[in-house]
């Protein structure tokens, strides 16, 4: 008996011959079943981590294009908004445009009657000018 690690040896061949075969070759089985779920889940651990990375990137992506959307949807508003004023802006000139057509239509009339009129004091003037000429 020799000391080891501050334990004596006392000779573990004798005690492994006392455990059955059959025992040993479960041990056997298991410790390398263990040693696969061991690798398997680590594995699986760093596939795992991948697609958490992989899901924060759509993440991350999901959120962008939501601000983005919103981004393009304010816009969208904005422009909705002036094509609205624009529309509105272009009544209201038409609106204008009637109403100054019928003022020009009233001026027209208006001014037909002052030559109609121009005409009749021209023909007075003249009238009374030849009455003046002959008085005189």
């Amino acid at each position: 008996m020799t000391p080891t690690c501050g334990r004596e040896h006392h000779g573990s061949s004798s005690r492994m011959k006392g455990l059955s075969s059959e025992f040993i070759a479960i041990l056997t089985v298991g410790v390398a079943l263990s040693g696969v779920v061991l690798t398997t889940t680590g594995r699986l651990g760093g596939r795992l981590d991948e697609l958490d990375a992989r899901l924060r990137i759509v993440e991350q992506s999901q959120s962008l294009l939501l601000e983005r959307t919103e981004a393009l949807d304010t816009r969208l508003k904005v422009v909705a908004d002036g094509q609205a004023t624009i529309r509105a802006d272009v009544a209201s000139v038409g609106e204008e445009m009637a109403s100054l057509r019928e003022e020009q239509a009233a001026l027209r009339s208006d001014f037909a009657g002052l030559g109609e009129r121009v005409a009749r004091v021209e023909g007075l003037l003249e009238g009374l000018r030849i009455a003046l000429d002959q008085r005189l």
